[in-house]
């Protein structure tokens, strides 16, 4: 009974550390068939969306590392659970960007509506995020947001050595 309960914890702590670096269902995937990193991706009609902090190069430059990293963990986080709330899953964060999908691997009739919607929710947070920054001393620069909405195939790209949840497409 120890060894189960054991093992028990240790799947739910591997699952929680997991849940930080892909969606919840890919975790749970990984780790009742770990070779599923190599088996391809998850496909289908989806939607892209792309955020980004314009003149990240320029407030890079002005802030500290601690600073920057505070900076883009609020822009992250505030649009990351918008997207969230439409259905859309946070693929990759690049610095000041943000790639999140819609309708894949959970599949979403509905995509298009709700990435635009998703996107216009993160305009209204946008301003909120604004007052946040300026309030803490952060430049308040404009983000770009866009959608593409076509066929999408989400999973684990990269090389024998490293592999990162993405998502591609057309």
């Amino acid at each position: 009974a120890f060894f189960s309960v054991s093992l028990l914890m240790e799947t739910m702590t591997v699952r929680r550390l997991l849940s930080v670096f892909m969606p919840r269902k890919t975790a749970d995937m990984l780790i009742t068939a770990p070779e599923s990193i190599e088996s391809g991706l998850t496909s289908g009609p989806a939607s892209a969306i792309f955020c980004d902090i314009c003149d990240y190069t320029g407030i890079s430059e002005n802030l500290s590392a601690e600073d920057l990293a505070e900076f883009v963990n609020r822009f992250h986080g505030t649009m990351s659970r918008v997207i969230k709330e439409y259905g859309g899953t946070s693929c990759d964060y690049q610095g000041e960007a943000i790639l999140a999908v819609i309708g894949t691997p959970k599949k979403n009739p509905k995509h298009e509506i709700h990435a635009v919607n998703a996107a216009r929710k993160m305009v209204v947070k946008l301003a909120d995020l604004h007052a946040s920054w300026k309030k803490d001393g952060f430049p308040t620069p404009p983000v770009g947001i866009g959608i593409a909405s076509g066929e999408i195939a989400c999973g684990f790209l990269g090389d024998s050595d490293k592999k990162q949840y993405t998502a591609i497409g057309d």
